[in-house]
């Protein structure tokens, strides 16, 4: 192919290289969600006036506007028919700059990447207004690069002002995206994005429902973070608990076995002093032999308790009687049956006493 016919070919593809890119520039223009502060001065929007009840638009491709009665029933539908036939075409709303009021805001260079925030901060001091209760935009007027410096032209519409025809409009269907503010002869000062105050207030909306999930979050964890250790202090109480429980069994256990073994002691104690007390048979026979004199024999002796029974044979019986009164260990010396004579020689006698436990010490 040669380069005239190339050239050629090239200029006769111009024309739909053309169309296919005004396309694709006017999907991306319909797609964008907000308006520049400038752009209220330069076409392309469905632009509207109203007048009482009666809305006049006219779009970019009519050199008049066409008249719209918004009370009609057939309102919606024939402004539908025009700004909807177009697909995602913007709209405006002019309105007399004698319902606006402007201002003139000095701010540093560094403010231009969020002018719109600062100055809804900034509203207050320069106007009679809070954010809520205005529609405002802004242009750059001048920017002083050596003083770091901007100059911004603030126009703001109080609510009231326009509320009503957004309201009449919304009810016909038409949402409008921008205000434009026009001098009497119909040029336009400036534009107020209507939708970037729409959208802050949603993003705004939605970063409260956010922030309240997040402060119900925080205070569900917060509550948790309170309600886990008092939960583990109950398990630990109610096991502790059933320790000292289980202890406090163990030591009832314990004192009724100390409660037993002292009664047991005790008895045992007892035992070892009655038998302490009482003198056992050796002390008393080693008595006995002590007492009585060595030509007196006992044939019988009983010990019963503290009673004892001598019977035996001697040569004076009656002897014994103050014999055995002399140790501490009988009292009580008695005979229990008459003193006989006996055929071989001596006495037969039978002598009762009773054992004195303190004779035995």
């Amino acid at each position: 192919m040669s380069a005239g016919s190339a050239a050629l070919s090239l200029t006769s593809a111009m024309p739909t290289l053309g169309k296919a890119i005004a396309w694709w520039t006017g999907e991306l223009a319909a797609l964008w969600p907000t308006w520049s502060a400038g752009e209220g001065k330069r076409g392309g929007a469905a632009e509207i006036t109203l007048d009482g009840a009666v809305a006049h638009v006219r779009l970019p491709s009519d050199r008049s506007s066409w008249a719209v009665d918004l009370s009609g029933e057939a309102a919606a539908d024939q402004l539908a028919t025009r700004i909807g036939g177009e697909r995602r075409r913007p709209v405006a709303l002019r309105f007399p700059a004698r319902q606006s009021l402007t201002r003139t805001v000095d701010l540093p260079q560094a403010a231009a990447g969020n002018l719109r925030d600062i100055l809804a901060f900034e509203l207050s001091r320069h106007t009679p207004f809070r954010p809520s209760q205005v529609h405002y935009g802004y242009e750059i007027v001048e920017t002083d690069a050596a003083n770091k410096r901007l100059k911004v032209r603030l126009t703001v519409v109080p609510v009231v002002a326009v509320d009503e025809s957004l309201k009449r409009l919304a009810d016909a269907g038409v949402a409008v995206d921008r205000l434009i503010v026009e001098d009497d002869s119909g040029v336009a000062q400036a534009a107020i994005d209507v939708r970037a105050a729409e959208q802050k207030v949603s993003a705004t909306a939605t970063m409260r429902r956010v922030n309240i999930g997040l402060a119900i979050l925080c205070a569900v964890l917060a509550c948790a973070a309170v309600a886990v250790p008092l939960m583990k202090y109950d398990a630990a109480e109610r096991d502790l608990k059933a320790q000292v429980a289980s202890v406090r069994a163990e030591a009832m256990k314990a004192a009724d076995l100390r409660e037993d073994l002292r009664t047991h002691v005790a008895r045992a104690s007892t035992v070892n002093d009655l038998k302490r007390a009482r003198p056992t048979m050796t002390k008393i026979v080693d008595a006995l032999s002590r007492l009585l004199p060595d030509d007196t024999w006992i044939s019988r002796l009983d010990v019963k308790g503290d009673d004892v029974q001598i019977q035996g044979n001697s040569p004076q019986a009656a002897a014994l009687i103050e014999r055995l009164e002399q140790s501490p260990l009988f009292t009580d010396v008695t005979f229990k049956s008459p003193v006989r004579r006996e055929d071989g020689g001596g006495e037969r006698f039978h002598v009762g006493a009773r054992i004195e436990p303190a004779g035995a010490l």
